[in-house]
């Protein structure tokens, strides 16, 4: 009875520039906290984590072949999701930040009723949302990269094929609208 659980969604630009101030010790200048509000957007894991980097010296650094301490967690919290919603999460990743059912549907291998419980654990663990026009969307573009980089590179060619495809029937009457998208996910499957 020692912890009390509060639900934090994104802080706006002001109370990032407090929290990021707070965890690097100093006022931060008004490129920094812009630069952190657009790098974390306002997710406070996300700026805490950014910021004890930056204590470190290793904001602008890369290790190769090391996770962050962020993406570590953010692995983590997809290491929980049961097999179809991390395999849902993949494909979305695969898509983009956002993404529709009907070409989640149509480029993953799970049926309509199982994608459908998927997708509803995703978004009560806070890994997507819900936007207008049947829309979905990443919370934060860094886990849309750690879903996307457990993809194998077989699997991820597959995965690009079919949403090109999916594509195709979906815009049929407007590919033109598409057609960069549709070129990137056939060059990434292969063909």
């Amino acid at each position: 009875d020692l912890l009390t659980t509060i639900a934090l969604g994104p802080l706006d630009q002001r109370a990032t520039a407090l929290l990021a101030g707070a965890v690097a010790e100093h006022p931060l200048d008004d490129s920094a906290q812009a630069e952190t509000f657009r790098d974390t957007e306002g997710h406070p894991l996300f700026i805490v984590e950014r910021g004890r980097m930056a204590l470190a010296g290793q904001v602008g650094t890369s290790a190769m072949g090391e996770l962050s301490r962020v993406q570590s967690v953010v692995a983590a919290r997809l290491a929980l999701l049961s097999d179809e919603a991390r395999a849902a999460a993949e494909v979305a990743a695969a898509v983009g930040r956002d993404f529709q059912f009907d070409l989640l549907a149509r480029a993953s291998d799970l049926e309509e009723a199982a994608l459908v419980r998927s997708l509803d654990e995703l978004w009560q663990r806070h890994i997507v949302r819900v936007q207008a026009d049947e829309r979905w969307d990443f919370s934060h573009d860094r886990i849309r990269e750690v879903a996307y980089s457990g993809i194998g590179p077989a699997r991820r060619r597959l995965i690009h094929r079919r949403i090109a495809q999916g594509m195709e029937l979906l815009f049929a009457g407007r590919l033109d609208e598409v057609s960069a998208s549709l070129a990137v996910h056939f060059d990434r499957g292969g063909q």
